[in-house]
């Protein structure tokens, strides 16, 4: 078992952590994401610390994977990196970072160990 937390400004994603037991993975996504939040923070009046840090957010997920800790969290953003183009950044950066209805759909999707089993990290 192990824990898959994601880490989002609003709805964009910014980070993908895996843990096993003390031994802990974090990839951070590409520049684009970071860029995206930080235009969609100045448009939703977030410039100030206090309000921006106010908006992050973790999804933590338990999921049974094998395979090396990087690996699976590399696996993760490269979903991420696919999933989200740079037109569905854009639209985001022009929501405030809030996604559209169906967007926590899609997070599900993102958190199944089915994504993880089809790549063969899973494990018993």
């Amino acid at each position: 078992m192990l824990k898959k937390i994601l880490v989002y400004w609003r709805d964009i994603p910014s980070q993908v952590i895996v843990q096993r037991g003390r031994r802990r993975e974090k990839v951070m996504l590409s520049d684009r994401f970071q860029q995206a939040i930080d235009r969609a923070a100045m448009r939703a009046g977030k410039g100030g610390s206090g309000p921006y840090l106010a908006e992050w957010r973790r999804e933590t997920t338990t999921v049974n994977a094998a395979g090396e800790l990087r690996e699976i969290a590399r696996a993760e953003a490269r979903r991420f990196e696919e999933a989200f183009s740079d037109e569905r950044l854009e639209a985001l950066i022009k929501s405030h970072g809030r996604g559209a209805v169906g967007e926590a759909d899609e997070k599900q999707r993102f958190s199944s160990a089915e994504r993880l089993a089809k790549d063969g990290k899973a494990g018993g």
